[in-house]
């Protein structure tokens, strides 16, 4: 969003702050990253156009949160992640913290 008004460089910055992360290395949007980095001048131009809903777009041509990965791009575990909470109780997980409207009774 800091691209798309036209804040390239702090979304430069913000997009660096993306490879502290210790599973960076395993992430696999490694290669987009990358181009938001080399491209976030250009990008501002390119995210500030209207785009028609039926439009096929490159993930590379559009903000994030217009993408088919605007949600597992951040979200996604990687193999690691899904070895360490393999026996998490995701359920009782949602209900104790009334995560999607799961309420405990």
């Amino acid at each position: 969003m800091l691209v798309k008004n036209g804040d390239w460089k702090k979304g430069v910055e913000i997009y660096h702050l993306a490879k502290q992360v210790p599973q960076y290395e395993s992430w696999p949007f490694q290669e987009l990253l990358e181009h938001r980095i080399t491209h976030a001048q250009s990008n501002v131009e390119q995210f500030q156009k209207n785009f028609n809903n039926r439009e096929f777009l490159l993930k590379e041509q559009a903000p994030l949160i217009q993408t088919s990965i605007s949600c597992v791009a951040c979200h996604q575990m990687g193999p690691g992640d899904r070895e360490r909470y393999r026996d998490f109780n995701w359920e009782h997980y949602k209900k104790i913290n009334r995560i999607y409207g799961i309420h405990s009774k």
